[in-house]
């Protein structure tokens, strides 16, 4: 009878008893962000750098040539900076205990807001300030016009930055981020002596109230991007393309929010698949700042190849023979034919002579 009753009751561990609780072997998986999502995203980043520096210094070296200096090359620079502080933010969110130990990874916690929130600032600022003169300049009544020089908007994007240091050392102080365990599913292996208990985490950052700092950083975000609406809005009448980005910096802004609406819901979402996060958000980010980079400095290194001069009127030394109908004069060596890109702007051609 007790033969019996053994077989059936011990009958899926090979007719033998389970294995007892003392013996239960616990074993925590930590899971992290795979090799190949960190190395193809941390190479399409470090593109992005070189694409920043690459045109940082092609600003630097024709800061001088009219179609650059009127688009305010010194706040360029800042722009430029900004992206490549952000582009650096996608390597420094895919570093992880794979590859850190707790304390290094502590303090990647800790700098990860910083590098994003920066280079956010540093970017959108820099241009808004730029949108910020053309509409003080062009809204403003002709006899009541005034210079607005650089250091203005260097003291604008000051401004900015300064309330995000507020933000984020008050954060670092009150709240700084610490790293946190959580488990994610359980699973156990019965062998014939013991149970292998298989624990799964993600260790992810976590302060306090990151949840009150997140929220506030956000407002300030969308009052920052609320006010390059604005600017946009009205200065799209303004037909000087030196001056003037507002057409190429309203594309801008319309991808960012268009993917800060999708990539935060799904970020949510997905908060538990750490590949799929980061893949997203990496991608968010690469788009948006790759964007911005050529929607502002495509048009002008295109404008300053075909030698205009900023004001939407192409510049181009014809030799006297090639002038067809227009009338020479002797001994002139070279003529000048201003042909503009803008309507509003009636052809005209002009000769030099020397005498």
């Amino acid at each position: 009878m007790w033969s019996e009753l053994r077989q059936e009751t011990w009958k899926e561990n090979d007719d033998r008893p389970p294995p007892d609780s003392d013996t239960t072997i616990r074993i925590v998986k930590i899971l992290t962000i795979s090799t190949t999502s960190l190395l193809c995203m941390s190479i399409m980043a470090g593109f992005g750098i070189i694409l920043a520096i690459g045109l940082l210094s092609y600003n630097i070296m024709n800061r001088n040539k009219k179609v650059i200096k009127m688009s305010s090359p010194n706040i360029n620079s800042i722009m430029m900076c900004g992206c490549i502080v952000t582009y650096s933010s996608i390597i420094c969110n895919g570093l992880d205990r794979k590859l850190l130990t707790m304390e290094q990874f502590t303090q990647v916690c800790q700098t990860r807001p910083w590098m994003l929130s920066l280079g956010f600032t540093l970017s959108f600022g820099a241009i808004f300030s730029k949108l910020w003169r053309v509409y003080v300049v062009f809204t403003t009544q002709v006899h009541k016009r005034k210079c607005v020089r650089d250091h203005k908007l260097f003291l604008m994007v000051g401004v900015m930055v300064t309330v995000d240091l507020v933000i984020l050392i008050s954060w670092q102080v009150l709240s700084p981020a610490i790293v946190q365990d959580k488990v994610v599913s359980v699973e156990e292996a019965v062998s014939k002596d013991s149970v292998v208990e298989y624990v799964y985490t993600i260790q992810s950052c976590y302060s306090h109230g990151m949840q009150k700092f997140a929220i506030t950083m956000y407002v300030y975000k969308g009052m920052l991007l609320s006010f390059g609406i604005f600017l946009t809005w009205q200065t799209r009448f303004v037909q000087i393309p030196g001056l003037n980005d507002s057409k190429y910096v309203g594309a801008s802004l319309l991808t960012v929010i268009i993917f800060s609406v999708i990539g935060l819901p799904i970020s949510i979402l997905l908060r538990e698949n750490l590949n799929a996060v980061y893949i997203t958000i990496s991608c968010f980010i690469l788009f948006c700042t790759t964007a911005t980079l050529l929607l502002l400095f495509v048009p002008k290194i295109v404008a300053e190849k075909r030698g205009e001069d900023g004001m939407g009127i192409r510049i181009q030394v014809i030799p006297p023979t090639e002038m067809g109908d227009v009338p020479s004069y002797r001994n002139s060596r070279a003529s000048i034919s201003i042909l503009s890109s803008n309507p509003v702007h009636s052809q005209a051609v002009v000769s030099e002579s020397t005498l």
